[in-house]
């Protein structure tokens, strides 16, 4: 007698179904379970570096052990972690951004769990996108880790954007050396983004294309002849070495930083410029270094050396047919320029 024809098939399938599903739920509490741990030990201000090797861990380990048995069941299993990692970063963004935001807003910042938290998004991130799974939920992850890591750069841009605002201010305004204050302030505030390679290189080109526009937007906003008065008669060598210096800072902690202050290099060329020609190829050498922020305040950096807002408009106008001319903003319109 073939002892298969004894067997309760639709009995069989049923006990089977319950099985999984009760192994599912098994599943479910100790992965929920042990990410809670992960996420109490941020919390308690430990482990916070390990944060993305102990989740990938977690999240690994059962689906591995599953496929020993079966490989749907390992897919399953895998569906339910992958649940229980979205729910938990969710969780970790939500806590951690009023996290960052407390210390953000602390008199003297440090720069180290700002660092902690984009490493670990980024790590998360690299994991989810190369797996296979309901896409659903795994875009879902993606685009937490993403606006989690846009939110963490935007409050270390801010806490700079004070810091420059601050000294720069104090800058334009006095014959002090605030801007060396300030440099020694990035510098502090940064001291350890030698432990995250790529991350560094990727901050600190914000921070410096932050900070070089800042001071363009100061520049542009305070008379030439005042600046010859408080910092030096030759305000273009005095620019320039202000911008020389805030290269070598930032690329001393990101060796592998861009170069950011290309346009205020020309500062000098453009002051020493007596020939409005002269001073088209200039204004052109600055167009192709701005970035769109930047490119924005050519007008006023123009009228700031002291061209009439018909010059200004005619240098301007002169751009447009070189090759290679970047897309004329709105600020550029002929009623936005003074006479």
């Amino acid at each position: 007698m073939n002892p298969v024809e004894k067997v309760d098939l639709p009995l069989l399938t049923d006990w089977v179904s319950r099985a999984e599903h009760e192994l599912l739920l098994t599943v479910q509490e100790e992965i929920r379970r042990s990410l809670a741990n992960i996420l109490q030990n941020v919390r308690n201000h430990e482990a916070h570096n390990e944060l993305y090797l102990d989740t990938i861990q977690c999240i690994n380990a059962v689906p591995a052990q599953a496929v020993k048995f079966s490989a749907v069941l390992s897919e399953r299993v895998q569906q339910v972690c992958f649940l229980e990692l979205q729910a938990f970063l969710t969780q970790y963004a939500a806590e951690q951004g009023d996290f960052l935001c407390t210390q953000a807003r602390m008199e003297q910042p440090g720069s180290k769990a700002f660092f902690q938290t984009l490493n670990n998004c980024r790590e998360l991130r690299k994991y989810v996108q190369v797996k296979d799974g309901d896409r659903d939920v795994l875009s879902a992850a993606v685009a937490t880790l993403e606006s989690m890591e846009a939110f963490t750069l935007k409050l270390l841009k801010e806490i700079v954007a004070g810091m420059a605002e601050n000294r720069l201010k104090k800058y334009f305004k006095s014959e002090n050396r605030e801007f060396l204050l300030l440099l020694h302030e990035v510098k502090t505030l940064f001291s350890d983004v030698s432990g995250y390679p790529g991350l560094e290189t990727r901050v600190m080109d914000e921070v410096y294309e932050l900070i070089a526009h800042l001071y363009l937007k100061r520049l542009v906003g305070t008379r030439v002849r005042k600046l010859r008065t408080r910092w030096h008669p030759e305000v273009g060598p005095a620019v320039t070495e202000d911008v020389v210096l805030l290269h070598e800072v930032i690329s001393s902690m990101a060796p592998a930083v861009g170069q950011r202050n290309l346009l205020l290099l020309e500062v000098q060329d453009l002051l020493e410029q007596q020939d409005l020609e002269a001073t088209k190829l200039t204004a052109a050498r600055m167009q192709c270094d701005a970035a769109s922020e930047d490119l924005e305040l050519l007008p006023a950096l123009l009228q700031w050396k002291g061209l009439s807002g018909a010059k200004t408009r005619k240098v301007l106008r002169g751009l447009e047919d070189l090759p290679g001319s970047k897309h004329r903003p709105a600020s550029w319109c002929c009623g936005c320029i003074g006479c």
